[in-house]
């Protein structure tokens, strides 16, 4: 580009093959027809006919981008035309993009750092777009594209994932509501279907338990929300727990085994639900129902530990997953580990977290009364790390890193351990090494708590240590509390968090990496704000509540329809 001195410059694929002579000549006046044309896509063809790209929708493939018009007939006229009229859209494909040199010189191009493959089209006609100049999709200008020829496919790659975080953190606002698109239609699928909606359903949502945990927290706020938005859901569970009383004070049916070993929804299921939703893999067994499978199932996945769940769990079978009308993950990195059973009806729905609740309580507190009845110096440094105490969550490491700074590091410091209470070995061996460390007054196991924010607003330092993850609530906690966070790289945190710019990321079952990096935002208050402030802007564009109530509410509809 440096050496480039025309004032347009052509971006074209070598996988691509031109079917009209006058593709150029129709780009070139497309864009020369406004001045504040920035930049002109073509229509291109799959080698049997087939549109592979007229276009570029945002909001598909979870929130991010993809083409419109995909796989209809070349020369099917699309919804209201858009496959064969000259028009405005947000993004086309730089497979075959005509666009102005000063302007692409002058938003920097394409960002190579992180789009090294895919979406680095989309980020530069958005920048453009921010700009205030237009892209325009040039109808008659027809090329075949050999699609992946060129770069080999990288769909459901670790590298599309990564581009696709990073584009959700930089276009967030935009990507949720396309100015050329109608908000009426679909983001399944980029054929403008018309959005479905499951108002009036019943929906039947089996949790794995009711305890204080992310995938059951996650699983209520989902039914309440619902709820709110006219469906009429209903909640089974084996046993009872705290939740409960949850379900009950939000008005939520809810029904609990009787302790005869058969779980309720086996009787339930022979009643018209509209949907059945089985929350994690541990309830694998109740698809050898037949009355369970006479329903439309969505299936979701929290785990990622697919090895150790098939191996454990009774009556598992990888042929169940093809008994699950969708199978839904909640982060791309867990669906990649069972990738091999996808038959096309996987999908991925980020967990969201409803930030307005945290600010409303964090609005009606008083730090410094919550930790003064939390026994919490107002000079003490804060450090949290939140979930049930166990090998994979890393307390052991955590404790062990504590103990380290405590005795080597001048400033005053508090450790807090909340998930305590399970009775297990590990716990008890983490127990033994604070009372053996003389420092049990500076760390502490708290019990499993409904009032987990009180110590969101006493932290200064959120930890989460795991070795398997797949999205965790807490970290969307912590970021929505602009807290500054060290986590380890595992699974889906990548997608939650960037290193550096709202986190501090750091490799698993790695005490001098957790001790380096706690000790550098110990002593570094400024760091601490900026990666707190760089965490609470992403949760809110990209994590919000209502975003992910969206698109179940879309799963849902679609299911129930068809």
């Amino acid at each position: 580009m440096q050496k480039i001195e025309t004032p347009f410059v052509l971006f074209l694929n070598n996988d691509t093959e031109v079917l009209k002579n006058d593709w150029l000549l129709q780009m070139l006046g497309t864009l020369l027809l406004d001045e504040r044309i920035g930049a002109v896509g073509a229509k291109l063809l799959f080698p049997d006919g087939r549109t592979q790209h007229s276009g570029v929708i945002l909001g598909l493939n979870d929130f991010t981008a993809g083409h419109a018009n995909l796989s209809l007939p070349g020369d099917d006229s699309g919804y209201r035309n858009s496959n064969r009229a000259l028009r405005n859209c947000a993004a086309v494909t730089a497979a075959c993009l005509l666009t102005r040199t000063a302007l692409f010189r002058e938003v920097g191009g394409f960002d190579e750092k992180h789009f090294p493959i895919a979406y680095n089209d989309v980020d530069y006609c958005l920048k453009i777009l921010a700009k205030g100049y237009r892209i325009a999709q040039a109808p008659d200008a027809v090329l075949l594209h050999y699609q992946g020829a060129s770069r080999g496919h990288i769909f459901h790659s670790n590298a599309e994932y990564a581009s696709r975080a990073h584009l959700r953190r930089m276009w967030s606002p935009i990507l949720c509501r396309d100015p050329y698109s109608n908000p009426n239609l679909s983001l399944r699928g980029g054929n403008s279907h018309i959005r479905s909606h499951p108002h009036g359903k019943r929906i039947l949502f089996v949790s794995h338990n009711l305890e204080y945990e992310g995938a059951s927290l996650s699983l209520l706020e989902l039914a309440i929300k619902l709820k709110e938005r006219n469906c009429h859901v209903e909640v089974a569970c084996s046993r009872s727990g705290p939740l409960a009383e949850m379900y009950k004070t939000h008005d939520i049916p809810l029904h609990i085994g009787a302790g005869s070993g058969q779980h309720p929804v086996l009787d339930l299921a022979r009643d018209d639900f509209d949907i059945l939703f089985l929350n994690t893999i541990t309830l694998a067994a109740l698809l050898h129902s037949e009355d369970i499978a006479a329903h439309p199932i969505v299936w979701c996945i929290r785990e990622s530990e697919y090895d150790y769940y098939a191996q454990t769990l009774p009556q598992f079978s990888p042929q169940l997953f093809s008994k699950a009308s969708r199978v839904l993950f909640v982060s791309n990195a867990t669906r990649e580990i069972y990738s091999d059973l996808d038959r096309g009806h996987f999908a991925t729905i980020y967990n969201g977290i409803d930030i307005a609740k945290i600010d409303e309580y964090a609005a009606r507190s008083d730090r410094e009364a919550l930790r003064k009845e939390l026994h919490i110096d107002s000079l003490d440094t804060v450090i949290t790390i939140i979930g049930t105490i166990c090998p994979r969550k890393g307390q052991r490491e955590f404790v062990l890193t504590a103990i380290d700074l405590l005795k080597y590091t001048p400033h005053r410091l508090q450790f807090l351990l909340i998930g305590g209470r399970t009775q297990s070995p590990y716990e008890e061996e983490v127990q033994d090494t604070i009372a053996r460390s003389g420092f049990a007054d500076r760390i502490r196991i708290i019990p499993k708590t409904h009032d987990i924010h009180r110590y969101y607003a006493s932290t200064d330092i959120f930890v989460c240590n795991s070795s398997i993850e797949s999205f965790p609530r807490v970290i969307l906690e912590a970021m929505a509390w602009r807290l500054p966070i060290v986590s380890t790289d595992v699974f889906g945190i990548s997608e939650q968090l960037q290193h550096e710019g709202e986190a501090l990321l750091i490799p698993p079952q790695n005490p001098s990496a957790l001790r380096a990096a706690l000790r550098r935002l110990i002593e570094d208050p400024k760091l601490r704000t900026t990666l707190g402030k760089g965490a609470r802007k992403q949760v809110e564009h990209s994590f919000g509540i209502e975003r992910m109530i969206d698109q179940y509410e879309e799963l849902f509809g679609a299911l129930s329809s068809s």
